[in-house]
């Protein structure tokens, strides 16, 4: 009987040990996500910008050729 008490309780501590390695990784998750978030906004914002650039300089070779 003491044997099968000491075994419980050391598998309720390997227990608390992966809630706590789990609750960890969802952190790091939650981290990741924003900076991905972040990087996209970055890239869209960059392919946008370059695209009105582009439309810019057409529209002055046009206006010029006029």
């Amino acid at each position: 009987r003491e044997k099968q008490k000491t075994k419980r309780r050391s598998l309720d501590g390997e227990g608390d040990q992966l809630r706590g390695v789990v609750g960890e990784l969802h952190q790091d998750v939650a981290k990741l996500k924003d900076r991905v978030r972040v990087l996209e906004k970055l890239v869209t914002d960059d392919d946008r910008r370059l695209a009105d650039e582009i439309e810019r300089l057409r529209r002055s070779e046009t206006n010029s050729r006029v």
